[in-house]
């Protein structure tokens, strides 16, 4: 009961918020998890000055998401305004 009252308080005080949408009291919802679906693909196609100015071609880039939708809020969440929590998932 105590430890109910205090998580009850706590969020109160420090309330949560998805790091994806914003919708209160979940650190990230079920449709920002779904959204981010862990696909981990390739992605130096498009992306500006890969080459290397020696001739190498450039070494292959990896993406955990597409920097869009949720993934647009949680990673800058995580990485600049410290949402720690989001640590696990951005793993």
């Amino acid at each position: 009961m105590l430890r109910r009252a205090g998580s009850a308080l706590t969020a109160l005080v420090l309330p949560v918020e998805c790091a994806g949408c914003g919708l209160v009291d979940v650190r990230l919802c079920r449709t920002c998890t779904d959204a981010l679906g862990g696909v981990v693909g390739r992605c130096e196609q498009g992306a500006p000055r890969l080459d290397r100015c020696d001739g190498i071609p450039a070494m292959p880039v990896w993406a955990a998401w597409r920097y869009a939708g949720a993934a647009r809020s949680v990673v800058p969440g995580w990485k600049d305004r410290g949402r720690r929590d989001m640590a696990d998932v951005v793993a």
